[in-house]
């Protein structure tokens, strides 16, 4: 996105450090797609030793695994950002992670082998659906941009003097929000929730975490990178200490670690490139890797001791996308169909309950009945991705139709942000949509839905201000002129 060119000379070798020689980057290829590919026939024969009575589902999910390394293999090679997530997250909730939650029985649902293997099939065409997309589309010349536009244009452009109400924005919201979680800054999300959810209402809430905290990272990065591309240096510093304290107040200790995760890819994509799959790859594994950590220190007030072996590491309640799916398919048989109630919701999520007593709900919500007594789950934070929310809405049509619209809603994304200029904002959207992507994938829609677009949202209105602060200048230079022009 920012060409060597715009960078500092420090982040210039970073970049020649991440790209590495071609038959380095390879053999690193080769090495992860080998040990991903051998981690699912491990687990593939682990689940047929413990559980050879579904041999049938886990070869059904052993294929769609392999359908997504196929997918996720394509997407980094062709530098298609959204779909490297999108096949990783196949690969992991749809396949790898049942196989081990099969071998491990963790969960009742899965003696009911009709409705495991129902559940298993309909992952398939989530997946395949992504396969064509990325199969059928060309790669695009770097110069074949779109006419100039506000969304396709680089924000580079501007100088760093168009900047100041930018500037003036972030800091002062950074400052206003450094005050208000002072008392909590480095505590936990438990007590950070606890202390907050007093002083104001969920929707407020919701806001401030989904589109205020993130607008203070990304307003004050952009002005940075601006200011730096125009070297001016002082802005350069100012807009460097306020993306300090702007992270400090979206640090992971008080904020979900999807939400931390996304800045931080955000903030490398934007100075290495929106499509530097391989750094979205491995940053991602790398975040997995060290995730019981986190659960283990960082999310409670009392520490628990959260330690997974590599056979199972995957048996864990963040990855249960299978077993809701296996218990929205008999809540449906039951109950019926939401008729698209729970999309609706999503899709209009910012819509306060308390206007609208009859807002659809997210599935582990609606079948929380169910979880309770059958899983003994006692939050409703639970998996529900596309093919489960789809199915709650309409049945397997519904099951087939809202995987297909993701993932061209995913194309379309991209195909804009290829065709856009270098640090365009579309570009800088694929950038925060990256992490987002997984949350959104994972569900519930209504939360992921919520926090992509909002997050956008973040972009927007750091072009605004970008762009109203170039506009304000030349109008207030005229009105000196003509206050002079009046005075003699």
């Amino acid at each position: 996105m920012v060409s060597v060119n715009q960078v500092p000379t420090s982040a210039r070798a970073s970049i020649a450090d991440t790209n590495g020689t071609p038959s380095i980057v390879a053999l690193t290829d080769v090495i992860l797609f080998t040990f991903l590919t051998a981690y699912l026939g491990w687990s593939l024969v682990y689940a047929a030793n413990e559980a050879p009575s579904s041999i049938a589902i886990q070869i059904v999910l052993s294929f769609n695994g392999i359908l997504g390394l196929v997918g996720l293999r394509r997407s980094l090679l062709r530098g298609y950002p959204l779909f490297v997530v999108f096949f990783l997250f196949s690969f992991l909730f749809h396949s790898l992670a049942p196989l081990q939650q099969i071998a491990e029985r963790k969960s009742p649902i899965f003696h009911e082998t009709d409705v495991l293997l129902l559940a298993s099939a309909l992952c398939i065409p989530f997946t395949l659906f992504g396969l064509f997309l990325v199969f059928r589309r060309r790669p695009k010349s770097s110069t074949a941009h779109r006419q100039a536009g506000l969304l396709n244009s680089s924000l580079l452009r501007f100088q760093g003097r168009d900047t100041t109400l930018l500037l003036v924005v972030t800091g002062a919201t950074t400052t206003a929000l450094l005050l208000y979680y002072l008392p909590v800054l480095f505590t936990n999300r438990q007590a950070a929730s606890s202390a907050l959810s007093s002083d104001a209402s969920k929707t407020a809430l919701i806001f401030l975490h989904a589109f205020v905290d993130p607008f203070a990272f990304v307003g004050a990065f952009v002005g940075l990178l601006v200011s730096i591309r125009s070297s001016d240096h002082g802005r350069a510093f100012l807009f460097g200490a306020i993306t300090l304290l702007a992270a400090v107040v979206n640090n992971p200790l008080i904020h979900a670690r999807y939400q931390s995760s996304a800045l931080i890819v955000f903030a490398l994509l934007a100075i290495y490139g929106w499509n530097r799959t391989r750094l979205i790859l491995y940053t991602i594994i790398a975040g997995i890797s060290v995730s019981p950590i986190f659960n283990s220190l960082f999310r409670y007030n009392s520490v628990s001791n959260d330690t997974r072996r590599l056979e199972n590491f995957f048996a864990h309640m963040d990855y249960d996308a299978l077993n809701i799916f296996c218990y929205t398919i008999i809540w449906v048989r039951e109950r019926g169909i939401e008729y698209g109630n729970n999309l609706f919701g999503a899709l209009l999520f910012f819509i306060p309950r308390s206007l609208w007593n009859e807002k659809g709900q997210h599935p582990a919500q609606i079948i929380f009945g169910y979880l309770k007594e059958y899983e003994g789950y006692t939050i409703d934070n639970l998996s529900s991705p596309p093919p489960v929310e789809g199915y709650l809405a309409f049945g397997v049509m519904g099951a087939l139709a809202l995987p297909l619209v993701v993932a061209m809603t995913f194309d379309a994304i991209e195909r804009r942000a290829a065709l856009a200029q270098p640090f365009s904002p579309w570009q800088l959207i694929v950038c925060m949509l990256v992490m987002m992507a997984m949350i959104f994938l994972r569900g519930p829609l209504q939360v992921g839905f919520a926090e992509a677009v909002m997050r956008c949202l973040t972009i927007l209105a750091t072009t605004y201000l970008l762009y109203a602060g170039a506009v304000m200048k030349p109008r207030h230079r005229a009105h000196v002129r003509k206050a002079r022009r009046t005075q003699f």
